[in-house]
C-alpha cells in the first residue's frame, strides 16, 4: 500500500505546485516594461506620478521640474491606473489610466496647462539605428503653438542652412501628436521650428546640436514658462 501511495502523492503534489504558480503569475499583473515620465505642463514647475495609487501611495517619480524627464523603471503591464500631482501636495492634476504594452518603453507626457491638461503614452523605439546613424523623433506639446489646426512643421538641416530653399524634415506635426522615428546620419544638426506653412521661426533655432550613430533621442516642442516656445531632447539610448 505505501508503494502505491507514494507515486499518488507526488503527482497530486505537483498538481497542487503547478495551480498555485499558473495564480501567482495571473495575480503578477502580467510582464514587465519601462516608462519614464516628463512635465510638460507650463504652469506647474514640478511633478509627481503615481502607478495604481490606490495600492501604491508613494509616487514612481518625484518633483519631475518643468520640461525635464526621469530615466526609465519597470512598471507592470497592462491597464494601470495613475495620478499626477504637483509636487509638495496631494491634490490631484489628472487621473485616469495607461496602458503599457509588455516588453516595449513607454514616454508618459503630462501635457497642456493644468485646467485642459491631459497624460499622453508614446510608444518608445530603442532598437539600434542602422549602421552611421542616430534616429530622431519629434513631439509637439506646446499649446502656444495651437492645439487645433495644421500644426508645426521641423526642420533638421546643418547651421546656417536657409529653411526657405528646403522642405520641412517633418511637416504638420499637429498638437499632441509624435513623428516616426527618422534615421538621420550621426553628426551636428540644427533644429528649427515653424507654424506649419511658414519659415518664419517660432522660437530661435537650437544651433549646433551632435548626435551620435547608435544614439535615439526625442525632441520635444513646449512652451517657455517665460513665454514662447522652446524644446527638451531627451535621451531614449545611448
Amino acid at each position: 500500500m505505501n508503494r502505491l501511495w507514494k507515486p499518488i502523492s507526488l503527482a497530486a503534489g505537483m498538481l497542487l505546485l503547478s495551480g498555485i504558480l499558473m495564480w501567482a503569475g495571473c495575480a503578477s499583473g502580467g510582464g514587465k516594461t519601462r516608462f519614464r515620465f516628463m512635465n510638460a505642463m507650463p504652469d506647474q514647475n514640478s511633478l509627481n506620478i503615481l502607478i495604481n495609487p490606490t495600492v501604491n501611495t508613494t509616487p514612481v517619480f518625484s518633483n519631475i521640474a518643468y520640461g525635464t524627464a526621469s530615466a526609465y523603471t519597470a512598471v507592470s503591464s497592462g491597464s494601470q491606473p495613475f495620478e499626477i500631482e504637483a509636487a509638495g501636495t496631494t491634490n490631484s492634476l489628472k487621473s485616469g489610466n495607461i496602458s503599457f504594452t509588455s516588453g516595449a518603453d513607454t514616454t508618459v507626457i503630462a501635457a497642456n496647462f493644468t485646467v485642459n491638461a491631459t497624460v499622453l503614452p508614446f510608444t518608445d523605439d530603442n532598437s539600434t539605428p542602422a549602421t552611421n546613424n542616430f534616429n530622431l523623433r519629434i513631439i509637439n506639446v506646446a499649446p502656444f503653438l495651437g492645439t487645433t489646426g495644421p500644426g508645426i512643421d521641423v526642420y533638421v538641416e546643418p547651421q546656417n542652412t536657409d529653411i526657405t530653399t528646403v522642405n520641412a524634415t517633418v511637416s504638420g506635426l499637429t498638437f499632441q501628436s509624435a513623428s516616426n522615428y527618422l534615421p538621420i546620419a550621426g553628426g551636428t544638426w540644427d533644429i528649427t521650428v515653424t507654424a506649419h506653412g511658414s519659415k518664419n521661426f517660432a522660437f530661435p533655432p537650437t544651433g549646433d546640436l551632435s548626435f551620435t550613430a547608435g544614439q535615439v533621442r526625442t525632441f520635444v516642442v513646449i512652451n517657455s514658462q517665460g513665454g514662447g516656445g522652446t524644446y527638451a531632447l531627451l535621451s531614449d539610448l545611448n
